[in-house]
């Protein structure tokens, strides 16, 4: 598994990601992955993160530059999950989820740990480097679930 650069990497650094990602992932052989890894010129580690479908198809071509594109796409999303930030949210939403079982089984009131969890759900879909749209919709509906059960009970 190739590890995306550091967004201050340089050009040299990306270039190597680039060889190492045609080879692992895509299975080329290294002489064809040097010499596209070669289109890369300048550019640091964060223009590659940033780089949209068509830029890089720009550079290296319609299949490189989509295969290299969803290479990327997947190794961040893959190292925001595994950042300290990425694990906080996936723990956040596991201890909200236990809450919410844990008072399933008395048979309390939900509304309040529902409502916790929809809000984390939303965040952590909206703050993925990706937007994960049904993690977000499913997040805004808990929280619309909640506040209408929280004035359901409370008001009327």
């Amino acid at each position: 598994m190739t590890r995306i650069p550091d967004r201050s990497a340089g050009p040299e650094q990306v270039r190597s990601y680039i060889r190492q990602t045609l080879t692992a992932k895509h299975k080329t052989d290294d002489d064809f992955a040097a010499e596209a890894a070669r289109a890369w010129r300048l550019g640091r580690g964060s223009e590659l993160s940033d780089a949209t479908l068509e830029y890089l198809q720009e550079i290296f071509g319609v299949d490189i530059g989509f295969c290299l594109f969803q290479s990327i796409c997947e190794d961040r999303d893959n190292a925001w999950e595994h950042s300290y930030i990425g694990m906080l949210y996936c723990s956040a939403m596991f201890l909200l989820w236990s809450l919410i079982t844990l008072f399933l089984g008395r048979r309390s009131n939900l509304s309040f740990p529902t409502l916790l969890f929809g809000a984390t759900l939303a965040n952590y879909g909206y703050r993925r480097p990706t937007y994960n749209y049904p993690m977000l919709a499913m997040g805004i509906c808990n929280v619309c679930i909640s506040l209408l059960s929280i004035l359901w009970v409370h008001v009327l």
